[in-house]
């Protein structure tokens, strides 16, 4: 590959060390804000004990700063949420050399020209005292309690309001609206500003919405859908966050609630800043994806389009949520789509003649058919007798009877240049802990099960038999780019062997052949295969961990033979996955034209990016030659721009954003 642009290097080196650092021994000092793009107030240096971060507008009063403990996200997300609200609600500075920031942001209501900071010692003699020039950052566009009410045209629509948090002293309002009304107005504000800006948006406790700009409409949840804090302390307080850099000429910056899956939380916005780029940082934006386009690497996101029915709020539509999630993951950078569509064993997410999906019916119904599928297999399948059991079908019966989920997203992807492939789950019946879920043929036939209820028992020709139908139907009925073939969700080892790993995908591949004659172009076969480090060794159950021998002698066949274009590994264990290595895969497809992808799977709720680029990286030295796959939907929204990091994994120089 050539070197990456000159502009794209230049401001890569540039904002590295804008990001501030310090040595041992190094005198405490203080940046200033256009030192950095988030115009943050870098501190650095030495402290041989904790210190306390106070600051004053007058030189008399004088209150704990906003600051966060770490200079970039990469040292935020790994922080303690104890240790990170401490320093962001109590101003403390932890002992060591570690760089931190002051987010002056919740403190002054700007613009203003300087502020007072100081840092004292727990003897409360002072370690530093400065005055912070602040004109450098006059330029920035704050929407906050003092101009939403003009921004939005007047009275802001209910049940939108003005409401303090309480984290700070004195007490400051934030833009507010409950969770309880799915149904309540998106609150539409019209800065009037003009030019390409970046937009943070900063919370004082931990908020949930969504925020898109009207002219884009691309809904950006916060926090990621599947990535919700928990109520057990993940929290992080006056958190402010990046969301995305924009030319916002003409554009209405517009706030809903929704954002979190696990507890719907109101909306509670203290500030939005819309930070003004410069015509070089405009110009590095678009160097970058220019750069991913010319000679980075492809990129599959990942929908589950069902999913979202059972959780989100009533009024969300099909059609609405797909076309969101595809201009979401083009803005991400992707250029493939797996769009879930079935998980062999279970009911299918998209409208098939050969396999049972939900359909709507009473609750008794229901209660009815899970104690049949209980009855049938036995003590090993508890009885789904509960409401939320029934719930959640007919929810989906319900989204599906709006169109065909897997058209749907084929038409959505295509429009914003999308490659779709089927993403089919190999082999997972969910009879024992959902078997509402379990698909017909498979209550019929129990026998086609392995030694584990989950699983079904590949080694019988009626699965395989089965499988084939269910791919060839995906092939033959829908003009796809490809389709996915899933062995990882779930790879139980004692229902695959050689020989019907290599049956399964040759006749899929014949399958294939066939639907390229019909459609007219080619499409991929992408394979995920459980690796020998899929679910970790310690573990006591022998499910998932240890060896998948018979994976990669099928492997090895599959590529030689022509049946698939792309393999990726999977390890289910985050702990394990730095320890995976290429080189087995990589053999195993050398000398064909399969390419070797790698699987980041899930991201660590407080897992820093870094340490996902770092695997990557180690496995392009071992040889993996494709592209990635990261599932998106179970990350933090720090973590949007690692798809074009991904992607620019061969120019390790290259700044994604700052």
């Amino acid at each position: 590959m050539s070197q990456p642009l000159p502009l794209v290097v230049g401001l890569a080196v540039a904002w590295l060390l804008a990001a501030g650092s310090s040595s041992m021994g190094q005198a405490i000092t203080l940046g200033a804000p256009p030192d950095r793009p988030d115009r943050f107030v870098t501190i650095a240096g030495d402290r041989a004990e904790d210190l306390l971060a106070e600051y004053s507008v007058d030189g008399e009063g004088w209150r704990p700063a906003t600051i966060y403990v770490g200079a970039t996200i990469d040292e935020w997300r790994p922080c303690a949420p104890q240790t990170w609200d401490a320093g962001a609600i109590e101003g403390r500075i932890p002992a060591g050399d570690q760089a931190c920031v002051w987010n002056y942001w919740f403190d002054v209501e700007m613009p203003v020209d300087a502020v007072d900071l100081r840092l004292t010692r727990p003897d409360d003699s002072v370690a530093l005292l400065q005055t912070v020039d602040l004109t450098g950052a006059g330029d920035v566009f704050v929407i906050d309690r003092r101009n939403c009410r003009r921004l939005v045209g007047g009275e802001m629509p209910q049940p939108w309001g003005l409401e303090p948090a309480g984290h700070k002293t004195p007490g400051v309002d934030s833009i507010h609206c409950p969770a309880d009304d799915p149904t309540s107005p998106p609150l539409v504000l019209s800065p009037g500003v003009t030019g390409w800006h970046r937009i943070y948006v900063g919370m004082e406790p931990y908020s949930a919405f969504r925020l898109w700009l009207s002219g884009e409409h691309i809904e950006h949840a916060v926090p990621d859908y599947l990535a919700s804090p928990d109520p057990n302390g993940r929290d992080r307080h006056l958190q402010e966050l990046y969301i995305k850099s924009a030319d916002l000429t003409g554009q209405d910056v517009c706030l809903a609630i929704g954002g979190a899956r696990q507890a719907r939380r109101p909306v509670s916005v203290r500030h939005i800043r819309l930070v003004p780029m410069t015509d070089e940082e405009v110009a590095h934006h678009r160097d970058v994806r220019r750069l991913a386009a010319a000679e980075g690497r492809p990129f599959a996101g990942y929908v589950e389009q069902v999913t979202p029915a059972h959780y989100e709020p009533s009024t969300l539509t099909l059609h609405a949520h797909t076309r969101n999630q595809m201009r979401l993951h083009r803005f991400r950078g992707c250029t493939d789509v797996y769009v879930h569509v079935i998980r062999l064993g279970s009911k299918a997410w998209y409208h098939s003649d050969v396999v049972e999906r939900e359909a709507l019916g009473s609750e008794q119904q229901f209660r009815e058919a899970a104690e049949q599928t209980r009855m049938v297999f036995g003590g090993a399948v508890k009885a789904a007798n509960d409401a939320s059991g029934w719930e959640r079908p007919a929810k989906w019966a319900a989204w599906m009877e709006q169109g065909d989920p897997l058209q749907v997203a084929i038409d959505e992807a295509r429009a914003v240049g999308l490659g779709v492939f089927a993403d089919m789950g190999m082999n997972v019946t969910y009879i024992v802990n959902s078997p509402q879920m379990t698909e017909r043929t498979i209550r019929e036939h129990p026998e086609y099960l392995s030694d584990h209820p989950m699983f079904l028992d590949y080694t019988q020709q009626p699965v395989r038999d089965y499988a084939v139908t269910v791919a060839g139907e995906l092939l033959d009925e829908y003009d796809l780019d490809g389709i996915h073939l899933d062995f990882a969700r779930f790879g139980y080892r004692n229902a695959f062997d050689e020989a019907s790993l290599i049956d399964v995908v040759r006749r899929i591949h014949e399958r294939r052949q066939a639907a390229e004659a019909r459609w007219g172009h080619p499409m991929e076969i992408a394979v995920r295969i459980p690796s020998y480090y899929y679910g970790s060794e310690r573990s006591s159950e022998a499910t998932y961990g240890g060896e998948y021998a018979q994976f990669v002698s099928a492997l090895e066949v599959w590529a030689e033979s022509g049946w698939i274009d792309r393999v990726m590994p999977c390890s289910m264990s985050q702990e394990d996955r730095p320890k995976l290595s290429m080189e087995r895969y990589a053999a195993a497809v050398a000398g064909t034209d399969v390419r070797l992808w790698g699987d980041l799977y899930r991201q660590g709720f407080d897992t820093p990016r870094s340490h996902h680029l770092a695997i990557a990286r180690k496995w392009v030295g071992e040889g993996l030659d494709g592209g990635f796959f990261f599932y998106a939907h179970h990350r933090p929204t720090e973590y949007e721009r690692i798809n074009w990091m991904l992607r620019l994994i061969d120019f390790p120089d290259v700044v994604v954003e700052p």
